[in-house]
């Protein structure tokens, strides 16, 4: 109950996980948000374009070329989505895993 986490491929903020955080927040209490992303993901470099051709699906992956912009984005959109507004914090990391260094973004 301290925690609610919500994984998916790429750790991007979609459709799915607005839903997820609006009935985590209105339903569940949470009040703040973390957004934790990593280096060498195991799709990295890789395009959507690639991505669509290797799965056949003609849906977007969300690929990530600049990982803290990326999550600046993910967490602007967050913070724009007028349901979400009771969230008292909003967070993100990106942990370098070559490195162990941890990029820490806080958006109020």
């Amino acid at each position: 109950g301290d925690a609610h986490v919500i994984r998916n491929a790429g750790g991007r903020v979609t459709d799915d996980v607005l839903r997820s955080l609006a009935l985590s927040s209105h339903a569940l209490g949470v009040d703040s948000v973390v957004v934790m992303q990593h280096t060498r993901r195991g799709l990295a470099g890789v395009a959507n374009a690639e991505l669509a051709h290797i799965t056949g699906a003609g849906i977007d992956f969300f690929t990530i070329d600049d990982y803290v912009e990326t999550l600046r984005a993910d967490l602007q959109k967050i913070r724009d989505t007028p349901y979400l507004s009771i969230l008292y914090e909003v967070a993100g990391f990106v942990l370098n895993v070559d490195s162990g260094h941890i990029t820490e973004i806080i958006e109020a």
